[in-house]
């Protein structure tokens, strides 16, 4: 809606995920910020939600759907605290089911001290992971890089600075497959 500035979300839908239709009345995220990311969550039978309050504000909330029309108040799951290093903000974070609870790759901005007019020059992304078990109330986990700037380094024959995970797919023999980009540059 370019006269309000706003974003007009909707969702299709598919049973075979190639002929795609819109849902009536539906939506995708109202109450969030941009950076969105959803899964289903068996625990709850819902749709949960991850996504920013607003643009800009990198704290994360949750919001869920069982029909992508009626959702739950967000509710603040994560935020930085003073256990993080100076400068560090989380970005998003990307939730997912496994094996009776949800785990989530947690984007970790780590920005840098600059002499530049924007705190957005210069920094890493990495990523941690946080787990909860209803799909509502999050902890992070260890605090340690999951994946880091030095994944992957020697297939991309470059230290990336940015990493970025997007897609998480379970394997038929459990394990994880993670989707992922990655900069040598912001």
């Amino acid at each position: 809606d370019r006269e309000n500035c706003h974003l007009i979300c909707c969702v299709y839908v598919s049973p075979d995920g190639i002929h795609w239709r819109k849902k009536n009345e539906s939506c995708w995220n109202p109450y969030g910020g941009e950076m969105g990311a959803v899964c289903y969550n068996p625990i709850r039978d819902r749709f949960v939600i991850a996504s920013r309050p607003d643009g800009g504000d990198r704290r994360v909330t949750i919001s869920e759907t069982k029909d992508w029309i009626n959702y739950s108040e967000t509710l603040l799951c994560m935020q930085s605290d003073s256990i993080d290093n100076a400068l560090t903000e989380l970005y998003i974070m990307k939730p997912f089911y496994y094996d009776g609870m949800m785990l989530s790759l947690i984007w970790m901005y780590n920005t840098v001290t600059t002499q530049h007019s924007t705190k957005f020059a210069g920094g890493t992304m990495t990523v941690q992971l946080g787990y909860s078990l209803n799909g509502v109330h999050w902890q992070r986990s260890l605090r340690e890089d999951f994946l880091g700037c030095n994944d992957g380094e020697q297939a991309l024959g470059f230290k990336p600075l940015m990493t970025m995970p997007g897609g998480i797919i379970r394997e038929e023999d459990g394990g994880i497959r993670i989707y992922a980009t990655a900069t040598k540059l912001e």
